[in-house]
Parts: structure tokens; sequence; C-alpha cells
């Protein structure tokens, strides 16, 4: 449960909010003024919120493979922010994923993970334990929560140097290579 807890939070400081905040609206029926306070931030903090609802009936994964779910999560998030419009003006590769709406989406999939997943392996992880473990077992899930922070943290830095080094030497400035879906 403690890896299980760092990656997931590791990979959700990853993309939120320093990735997150930098992604700019191509057609969205909104001013900008207000696309990254509601669309990131907004909708980020309601579904944490929401994602940690289900877990008290819906059980799934199991304690067996919340792990391989983590780590699926992690290698779809990690790479799909920075193929939406992330530093539109500086990207070094093109936008793959245009349509605000697929943007949006990945902000609610983000948090709903997030909350489901940790709350989960928070509820699983005394169960795996003895009765005189679980006091320790409980602060050890908390050290590997402030880890998941600190080092999603750390590693936020690298989404700039990707977007801005990783690719063809020009700045790519439209969306003529994107995705449209």
């Amino acid at each position: 449960m403690c890896f299980t807890i760092w990656f997931t939070f590791t990979t959700t400081i990853v993309n939120f909010p320093n990735t997150t905040g930098d992604v700019r609206r191509i057609h969205f029926p909104m001013s900008d003024t207000y696309w990254i306070p509601v669309m990131c931030f907004l909708n980020f903090n309601t579904f944490a919120v929401v994602g940690t609802l289900p877990s008290r009936r819906f059980k799934y994964p199991t304690v067996k493979y919340i792990w391989l779910v983590a780590i699926i999560r992690g290698l779809i998030c990690i790479p799909f922010f920075m193929f939406c419009n992330y530093l539109p003006e500086q990207r070094t590769f093109p936008v793959y994923f245009s349509n605000d709406y697929v943007y949006i989406i990945g902000i609610v999939l983000l948090a709903l993970t997030n909350a489901h997943l940790t709350t989960l392996s928070f509820q699983y992880g005394p169960t795996l334990l003895k009765s005189d473990e679980v006091v320790i077992g409980g602060m050890m899930l908390n050290i590997f929560l402030y880890l998941g922070i600190l080092s999603g943290g750390f590693l936020s830095f690298l989404y700039p140097y990707i977007v801005k080094n990783v690719g063809s030497s020009t700045l790519v400035n439209d969306d003529t290579d994107a995705l449209n879906f």
C-alpha cells in the first residue's frame, strides 16, 4: 500500500497544478480569465472530493491489484497533459489533444482516480497488519503520502524541460498536427 500511495501522489503532483495550470484553451467558450481557475482548479478539487465517496462501497481494485492500477494510471497520466495544449508558445513538439474537452476529462479522471486509489489504500493498509502494527502502519502510509508529494513536486520541473527541449528544434505554435477528437 505504501508504494501505491507514493506512486499515486507522485503522478498526481507531477501533473497538478504545475502542468495542468499551464494548459491553454483552444476553442472552449470561456474567457482565458476563468479557464484555469474553473477548468483546472475547481474541477480537480471538486472531483477529488467526489472520488472519495464511491470507495465506501466500490472496493475495486482489490488489495491484490491496486498497485497495478496505480502504475497503469501513472503511465497514462504522466504523458497525457504534455500532449494537451501545454506551454503552447514554447513547445517543440505538436499538440496531440487539441480538443479542450479531452483536457477537461483528463482533469476529472486524474482527480477521481487520485482520490479513489488513495482512499482505498488507506482503507486496505491497516487490514494487512497485525493489531499491534496498525498505528505504525498508518504512520508509514502517511510518510509515503508526503514522499509522493515531495517527489511529485521535484519531478514536475521535468515537464517544462521536456516540452521545451525534446522534439524538433523549431517551435510548434499551431494545431495542424493535432488529433482532433
